[in-house]
């Protein structure tokens, strides 16, 4: 089900959300800001992943009646 597609959507994303802010952090903090950007990045695809499975995901409960 083109899966690829949806991983890609949300990894690269956050890929380069985890480059812009080590170019912003880590001059300022060292690895102190790395560790950070890499924790924001690292939630922001968790987040983004989690959207996307609920979107794309359907569960429906099997009932017994």
């Amino acid at each position: 089900q083109k899966s690829v597609r949806w991983i890609a959507a949300v990894t690269v994303p956050a890929m380069l959300l985890n480059v812009a802010l080590n170019l912003m952090w880590v001059p300022r903090w060292g690895l102190d800001g790395a560790a950070w950007a890499t924790l924001v990045s690292s939630g922001a695809m968790t987040l983004g992943a989690g959207v996307l499975a609920r979107l794309k995901v359907v569960v429906r409960p099997n009932l017994p009646r």
